[in-house]
């Protein structure tokens, strides 16, 4: 169970500009980089080419302000919604959706997808390819039984999760009610990408320790099964070498589809 005495990610202050510089900056260790940007990507482009990630909308719901893994499946979808649990990473994400002058320099990231595909196009046209196909951006309570209330968002074809249930559940029963909750956004027969981070407790943002709760790939896999979901691919990134940073023992990412009669 996470510790009380550590910070919540969707209840407490979360400086979500330092939390994209400690783990997602160009100048951040490269371990950090190995786990949190160049594996997902590597997976999400996987399935992309080998045609397991279909529709036109997809719900976003990830750790932080992240736009890298959206980079990587913006060229299938038309509509992309995404949810944030705190302000500060839904003014983070304004700024770069805004291009303002403060925002988080991703280009490091959009180079390596650009180089990753193979592809020409420019860093710049992808960026923009991005920012038009984003619909909503709006905040999410879990506490309530439709996470966007006010906001009624269609469902989409396909949620994508990083990092998010460990954070804002407390113990197991709160992960299951918290993965019902979040996969009602997504269409019956639509497809779930999660990156499930294992084994960890807490993680540091500068000074401030926050909690995550510490899950293990049977309890994941369970969850999912729980709900009807048909697993139909699952792989484990070992982390690469211990940091101060976080404690964990691997990166689960999962494909699965939801049940058609639900």
């Amino acid at each position: 169970m996470a510790s009380t005495s550590h910070k919540k990610y969707h209840v407490d202050d979360f400086n979500s500009k330092m939390f994209l510089d400690v783990y997602f900056s160009q100048g951040a260790q490269q371990s950090m980089q190995e786990v949190a940007v160049i594996y997902p990507i590597i997976q999400l482009h996987k399935a992309v080419t080998s045609g397991r990630i279909k529709g036109d909308t997809l719900t976003d719901i990830t750790l932080g302000p992240l736009i890298h893994l959206l980079y990587t499946v913006c060229d299938i979808f038309k509509e992309i919604n995404i949810l944030k649990f705190n302000d500060e990473c839904i003014k983070e994400l304004k700024k770069w959706l805004d291009t303002h002058t403060e925002c988080f320099d991703w280009s490091h990231t959009s180079k390596y997808i650009t180089e990753l595909y193979g592809g020409s196009s420019q860093i710049q046209e992808k960026e923009e390819e991005l920012k038009s196909k984003i619909w909503y951006i709006v905040k999410c309570n879990i506490e309530k039984e439709n996470i966007t209330d006010p906001v009624v968002l269609p469902k989409s074809d396909c949620l994508l999760s990083a990092a998010v249930l460990e954070v804002i559940s407390e113990d197991q029963e709160a992960f299951r009610k918290n993965f019902k909750k979040m996969v009602s956004l997504l269409k019956p027969g639509g497809q779930l990408l999660l990156f499930t981070v294992l084994e960890a407790t807490f993680y540091h943002v500068g000074e401030h320790k926050f909690s995550f709760l510490k899950c293990d790939e049977t309890f994941v896999r369970s969850v999912l099964c729980e709900q009807g979901f048909l697993i139909e691919f699952v792989d484990l990134f070992k982390k690469p070498s211990d940091s101060h940073l976080i404690d964990f023992n691997d990166i689960m990412f999962i494909i699965a589809c939801k049940p058609m009669d639900t």
